[in-house]
C-alpha cells in the first residue's frame, strides 16, 4: 500500500486537487441531504407511550373498499368511475 494512500491522495493516480474537490462535492451532499430528510421526515422522539385517542377509529365503508382494491389491476377508466361513485356517495351523506 502506498505511503499516501490513508490520506486518500494516492485514488486511482488523481490529483490531490481533484480528490479535495471531490470530498468537498461529497461533503456538500450529505448535508444536504440530512437536510431534506429533517425536513420531510422529523425526528420522532422515542420517549413515552404514544397517546391513545378518545374514541376508536370510524370504520368508513369507503375506506374499507379502498384498503381492498387491487389498484395494478385497475384501468384508469375503472379508476375514474370508481372515484366518481366514491364523490357522489360523499355528496349524498352531506
Amino acid at each position: 500500500m502506498p505511503p499516501n494512500w490513508a490520506a486518500g491522495q494516492a485514488l486511482a493516480g488523481l490529483p490531490p486537487a481533484v480528490i479535495a474537490r471531490a470530498k468537498a462535492i461529497l461533503g456538500e451532499l450529505e448535508r444536504e441531504r440530512s437536510e431534506l430528510q429533517a425536513a420531510v421526515a422529523p425526528e420522532v422522539p422515542a420517549a413515552g407511550p404514544a397517546q391513545l385517542g378518545l374514541f376508536p377509529p370510524a370504520h368508513d365503508p369507503l375506506l374499507r373498499e379502498l384498503g381492498a382494491l387491487d389498484l395494478g389491476a385497475m384501468t384508469p377508466l375503472q379508476a375514474l368511475n370508481l372515484l366518481a361513485d366514491w364523490q357522489q356517495r360523499l355528496k349524498a351523506r352531506a
